[in-house]
């Protein structure tokens, strides 16, 4: 998952469909996964939990804008291929709440 992903995220709800950008930076030298949702103005990191050769799950915790996105909920990323992966966010309590297509750039 080295580099640089972007994409747009997802959340249906009964009425409204909401989207908003998504950009992934993780740098395997430091091992950190910075996030960033630029147009819901909140970002932070994600701490992995688990991974395997498929499939990685992390807690993502909001470090700025705390006020516009969900702290504490977990990410599962499931790779498609070398330059495209899946991301589910699930609510603390387990309820998938928004899902995301993130490309590498």
């Amino acid at each position: 998952m080295d580099g640089k992903w972007l994409g747009i995220g997802y959340q249906p709800s009964e009425k409204v469909y909401y989207q908003w950008t998504i950009s992934l930076d993780y740098n395997s030298s430091s091992g950190e996964f910075k996030i960033d949702y630029p147009t819901l103005y909140c970002g932070g990191h994600w701490t992995l939990k688990s991974a395997n050769d498929h499939r990685a799950e992390f807690v993502e915790h909001i470090d700025t804008g705390k006020d516009k996105c969900n702290d504490l909920g977990r990410v599962v990323v499931t790779f498609v291929d070398e330059g495209i992966i899946s991301v589910v966010y699930f609510t603390p309590g387990g309820g998938v709440i928004a899902y995301a297509v993130l490309k590498r750039t």
